[in-house]
Formats: structure tokens, sequence, C-alpha cells
């Protein structure tokens, strides 16, 4: 995605971790263009500035997931190697307890909070008792909870030592004219190497590589009124673990990368449990990708005026699209390590209208929802959207509210440009369906049949009855699962078969039905089973 015409290509997988030594020039490098997956991978692109210098260390830099980098620099490079080494670096705003640990051997007066002052010199922290000696047990309370509080033990001037839990310090105060070290923490930090062929001061330095940890997620809103017109708002949750991102050019990709069968231990990061993460990234097989988060695939009244509707659209030549993959641009964007941002990619004018949906199971799961004195099938209120955008709709989570009102939290579906989808809203109380079904013509069964004896199925027939209990016109998709074969179906009901070479077919029927207020109305059906 960011290969150039000198884009050459370094696997690290044999790079060997050695010390960096202290002549080396840092190259600090700026994340400039991110692409970025549902799925937790990101193609990222970083560019630095090179120093004086034959020997530069480049630092800041999010680390490759398959082990390579792509570089592209205005000089030969001779050597590349991944590097790593220890640094102290500011720790981020804690309690006292960091703060004592950072000034051992400094005299401290600190007040707790039951009023008690102590005062001396900063001795000793707890750490894990090790094989032998002795350790202070602690509370009462500390143990009931599983954990051990912090300790710092604190010398007396008389000689003595006090046990001092940073919990319940409220006040800490220093000798005078003593200027207390700030917390620091150790950190093991990832950087390259390079050794240049000639010196090249203030020339830029482009990496580019396939990273994991940042993630986005879809949302939607949903607000519909009386004119059959609704808006539709996405936006996009950017979750960030990976590296600090300042003022990049982010691109958020609906689509999933196969990399499953390519993915291979990345030799600068610490990867820890390796089973743990193949686990993690087992899911995706080549070709294919599971679903959830991975994939595209499928897994009331108020009146809304023109005026807000139109403030509240937006233009949508921000969206592009390559091949299968779809993108919404989001320029200057910036995100802190380990923060969570929204940004609003659109907001359409979508046709919508409202669809009640039924779905009645098998003969087979009716005999036994009967038999538990449980409903047969529920009938729910759902609204029907038309994407009549360039792009498809990525699978994501829509709140839906009318009149100002909220209405669902609900799911939209994938739908591809030109496509229709379904927004399930709730079960509803202003419709209900009954079936019942009886046997028109006894057949053989299959055991009792001679090799000459053709097929002999029994022949049943059904019926469906829907009724509309409000005092609204109400369109209705319902759709009847059989364990057998459909021969047909009364208004207009459309049949779909699925053959089976060991059993009874599977089949489908469907109908769209137009209820009136107040009205019932009932589908009949036929189809042919095979007796065991």
């Amino acid at each position: 995605m960011f290969m150039t015409s000198r884009t050459l290509f370094l696997p690290l997988a044999a790079a060997v971790l050695t010390a960096l030594g202290s002549a080396a020039s840092e190259v600090q490098m700026q994340v400039e263009r991110v692409a970025l997956f549902k799925n937790g991978y990101a193609c990222v692109q970083s560019r630095g500035t090179l120093q004086e210098g034959l020997r530069q260390e480049v630092r800041n830099m999010p680390l490759p997931i398959l082990g390579t980098f792509w570089w592209q620099a205005p000089v030969p490079v001779k050597r590349l190697e991944g590097v790593r080494r220890e640094l102290t670096i500011p720790a981020p705003a804690g309690g006292f307890e960091e703060l004592l640990l950072a000034n051992e051997g400094k005299y401290v007066e600190a007040e707790l909070a039951d009023g008690q002052v102590c005062r001396g010199v900063v001795a000793l922290a707890s750490a894990a008792p090790a094989a032998g000696g002795s350790f202070l047990l602690p509370n009462e309370a500390a143990v009931s909870q599983g954990k051990t509080p912090p300790l710092v033990l604190l010398k007396s001037p008389q000689g003595g030592s006090i046990c001092l839990y940073p919990d319940s310090v409220v006040s800490l105060r220093f000798a005078e004219g003593e200027t207390p070290a700030p917390p620091t923490r150790k950190v093991s930090l990832a950087a390259l190497e390079l050794t240049l062929g000639e010196a090249a001061p203030g020339a830029e330095l482009s990496l580019s590589c396939l990273s994991q940890g940042i993630s986005w997620l879809p949302t939607y809103s949903l607000e519909w009124g009386d004119d059959d017109q609704a808006v539709l708002t996405g936006r996009a949750t950017v979750m960030n673990d990976l590296v600090d991102l300042e003022h990049v050019q982010l691109e958020l990709v609906s689509g999933a990368p196969a990399l499953g069968d390519y993915l291979v231990p990345d030799t600068l990061a610490n990867m820890g449990d390796m089973s743990q993460l193949l686990k993690e990234l087992g899911a995706e097989t080549r070709g294919r990708a599971a679903a959830g988060l991975l994939t595209n695939m499928r897994s009331g009244s108020g009146a809304i005026s023109a005026a807000a509707m139109d403030a509240l659209l937006e233009s949508t030549n921000r969206l592009s699209r390559a091949e299968d993959l779809f993108y919404y641009s989001i320029p200057d964007f910036s995100c802190k390590r380990g923060e969570t941002k929204m940004r609003r990619l659109f907001a359409l004018r979508v046709p919508y209208k409202h669809v009640y949906t039924c779905s009645v199971p098998d003969q087979r799961t009716l005999q036994s929802l009967s038999r538990r004195q449980m409903p047969l099938a529920e009938v729910y209120h759902c609204v029907r959207l038309k994407n009549e955008g360039r792009l498809p709709w990525s699978a994501g989570v829509v709140t839906c509210t009318t009149g100002g009102r909220l209405v669902a939290r609900s799911s939209l579906p994938f739908a591809g440009s030109g496509q229709e989808c379904l927004v399930q809203l709730s079960q509803t109380f202003d419709a209900a369906v009954s079936c019942r079904e009886e046997l028109v013509q006894q057949g053989t069964p299959r055991r009792r049949r001679s090799l000459a004896m053709q097929s002999d199925p029994s022949v049943y027939k059904g019926y469906l009855t829907l009724k509309n209990k409000s005092d609204k016109p109400m369109e209705v998709e319902l759709v009847k699962a059989i364990e057998g074969t459909a021969t047909e179906a009364s208004d207009g009901g459309q049949l779909s078969i699925v053959p089976s070479y060991s059993g009874n077919a599977h089949s489908g029927i469907s109908w769209k039905l137009q209820l009136a207020p107040g009205e019932e109305k009932t589908c009949d059906y036929t189809y042919l089973y095979e007796e065991n």
C-alpha cells in the first residue's frame, strides 16, 4: 500500500539483537499514514530525518507483526539490525508509593490518614519473600483480599524502623532544600540500527510495516420521521494501543487481510506466550476469515424537518474503494497510545420503510415447542434501509431513534451499494402468528418398502394464520421452514428446496403480505415427507 518504485524488502526474521553503541545518532520516526483494518492490523508508514554520521539508531517506530519492514532511504544502507536496550524513562503520574520508591535514602515526613506523623529515611521497599529469611505479614484485610499492600520502611532518627503503608499517606514532605526525584520506570526499547554507505544529515528515511495493536469499530445512529426518509450517521471508534498518532492521514479499511498461514514471529517484539498469540490469530485461514469483527459478512412516529436533516448531511467524497476493500479517510487524525477516539464519517439521507418479519421453524421444532408450551414464533418490527451510496455499509451496532426518543439498539448488517438491509428493532405485540398441519395422505415408511416399490411419501398440508392487531397497515415478511419437499404455497409464496440424499429435503417458503388494520390472513402450503 505504501510501497514505491524504490521500496526494498528487508527480512528481519534472522536479525540478531545486539548491544547499541553510544556513537549512533538517534532518528525519531513520526507516523504519517495509517491504513487500519477492523481486526487489529494496520499498515503503518513512518518518516524521520537522518542525523550526522554513518550509524543511525531509529526509534519510536511500530513493530512489524510479520518481522518485516519496507524501507526507503536516499543513500545505500550497508547494514540494518534489530536491537533492544533498557532505558529509564519518567513514569506516569502515580501515588505516594512511586514517589517513595524513587527517593530511597532521603529523609521524609509522612502524615497518615489517622493523623499520625512518621519521620525517617526511606530505606526499603516491599518485595516478594525469597527462599528463607523472614518477612512482615500483611494485615487481615489484605489477606482476605488475596494481595499484599505496598510497604516502605523508614529508618527513624533514633535508629529504629517504621513500617509505612503508602496507601495510608495523605501528605509527604521532604527535608528543606531537598529536591525529590521524580518516579521513573525501566522499559525495553526496540529499535533499528542502520549503517549508511555515506552520511546524509537532513535526508528523509521512510519505514512501512504491518503492525497490530490498533483497531476500529463502525457504529451508526438512525433517525427517522414520517416522510419515508431517515438519516443514517456513521461513526468510527478507534482504539489505539500501538503508538502515538499525531496529525496522521488515517484510512479506515472495511475488510480483513488473510494472514493466518503467513504469520511469522516478530524478532523485535517480546512476544511472550507465542501459543496464545497464535490462538488469537488462528481463526484466520487462507482465503477466508472468521466471522465477527474480522469481516463484513452478515452474521414509531415522529417527524424530522427538512432543515434539520440537511444540517446533518455532509459530503461523502472522502470515501473510496480498492478492489474488495473500501476506505473512510480521516485527515489530520491524532490519538495517543492508550486512548480511544470517535470520529463521524458521514451522514446520509436514506429511504426506509417499516417491515414485520416472522420465521416459523420446521414441524419437528414446532412439536418440541408445543410440548414445552412455548410460543412457536415471534414477530419482529424492523426497518428496511436501502443503500443508495457508492460504497457498502460495514456491519456495526446502530442506535435507532424517532421523534427524539430511543427506539432500539440493534445491529446494521453489511449492505452493498444498491442493496437493502433489515434492522431489527424489537418483538412486536401488534401481530400474532399460529400454525397447524394435517395429514392428507399417509405414505409407506421406507423400512416397509420393497425394492420394486416406488417412493411413496406422505402428503401434509399446513396453515399459517397471521393477525394484525394494530390500527395501522402492516407489511409482513413470513418464512416457514419445512423438513420435506414443499410442493405448493398460496398467496404467492416462494419455494426454495435444498435436496438431501440421506433423507428428507430442507424446504423454505417465504411470503410478502399486506395486512390492513385488524385483518387476519391464512396462508396454506403442501409438502411431501418421507416417513422413516
